[in-house]
């Protein structure tokens, strides 16, 4: 009933501080509200480097995450730079894959052929990832 719900949006409306009024029968709450996006990796496992030192290679891409996505990072891989910045050890490689989801990362990536590519990928956090798969 249409009723009903005006005195359910009445009563509601009781209960809300009114921060700014404004000429006329509305009022209104302002409200800052924050949102915490959550970070991600890029997806992919890491292998490499005697003394956790380089080379880095790609061992598997994760499914469903942004590796995967691209259709370019593949087992093998080895990752040169990571947006644009040389990877001085194993245990760097996460803090600087690692972000918000929605951001984007750049991995200079050398294929076992010798050739040298960026690829660009948008972190995401997947609503179904199967553990993971080798491509």
């Amino acid at each position: 009933d249409r009723i009903q719900e005006v005195e359910v949006i009445k009563e509601v409306i009781k209960e809300v501080e009114v921060i700014k009024e404004v000429p006329g029968p509305i009022k209104y709450v302002d409200r800052e509200v924050f949102v915490q996006v959550p970070s991600v990796g890029l997806g992919m496992q890491i292998e490499g480097g005697l003394n956790g030192e380089g080379p880095f290679f790609v061992e598997e891409v994760v499914a469903g995450y942004a590796a995967s996505r691209t259709g370019n990072v593949f087992s093998g891989d080895e990752i040169i730079r990571i947006d644009g910045q040389p990877i001085p050890s194993c245990g760097s490689i996460k803090n600087m894959t690692i972000g918000p989801a929605g951001t984007t990362a750049t991995l200079s990536l050398r294929r076992n052929n010798g050739l040298v590519f960026d690829v660009t990928m948008t972190r995401v956090s997947p609503t179904w990832a199967p553990t993971s798969h080798r491509h």
